[in-house]
């Protein structure tokens, strides 16, 4: 191998390397940035399923009141 392939196959090589680099970076940004968009969401969820605050582990002053409750045909057992 001359030095001329082998500036090639270094030239080439080092593209690669510098395009996977980039290409990391702006993938962990991207990451971040939609995972700042969901957690609160994700949060929310969990804290509506559970009836317990995920951080600080508060329980929610609603959730002694039964479901069924809520329903607007629960007063007429269903029937009109």
């Amino acid at each position: 191998m001359g030095p001329i392939e082998f500036l090639w196959l270094a030239t080439l090589l080092l593209a690669m390397f510098l395009g996977f680099a980039a290409g990391r970076r702006l993938g962990i940004q991207q990451g971040r940035k939609q995972e700042q968009r969901t957690l609160p969401i994700e949060l929310r969820v969990a804290a509506l399923e559970r009836g317990i605050c995920p951080i600080c582990g508060a329980r929610s002053a609603h959730d002694t009141i039964p479901v069924e409750s809520h329903h607007p045909d629960a007063e007429s057992g269903g029937r009109q």
